[in-house]
């Protein structure tokens, strides 16, 4: 378990797609640089499906990383507040699950 910091960018190319990245850092005794580039699917205007490769990076190792995970969007005078859950799968590492509330807003 341990606590996490991110931030995150999404160019919308289309109603239905939106390619961006993501860059998390785990606190403690995981202290983790996860970068990811990431899909996200809007099936609905609030329901995001996420998927994506990336690294994640500890002062002991370095490996890939793949993410599936999905949010809902709640819009609010140009904010959006989104409860997300994520399964990354780490190849030759044990998986994690990410659960967490992000803050946006739209430029």
């Amino acid at each position: 378990n341990g606590e996490t910091v991110g931030i995150d960018y999404e160019y919308r190319v289309s109603p239905l797609l939106g390619l961006g990245s993501v860059v998390e850092y785990a606190f403690g005794s995981l202290d983790a640089l996860t970068v990811l580039a990431v899909a996200d699917i809007h099936l609905t205007d609030q329901f995001i499906i996420q998927v994506g490769p990336g690294y994640e990076y500890t002062s002991e190792h370095e490996f890939f990383v793949s993410r599936l995970g999905a949010l809902y969007e709640f819009r609010y005078s140009g904010y959006t507040f989104s409860p997300q859950f994520h399964f990354d799968y780490h190849e030759g590492v044990g998986s994690s699950k990410v659960a967490g509330l992000a803050v946006g807003f739209d430029f």
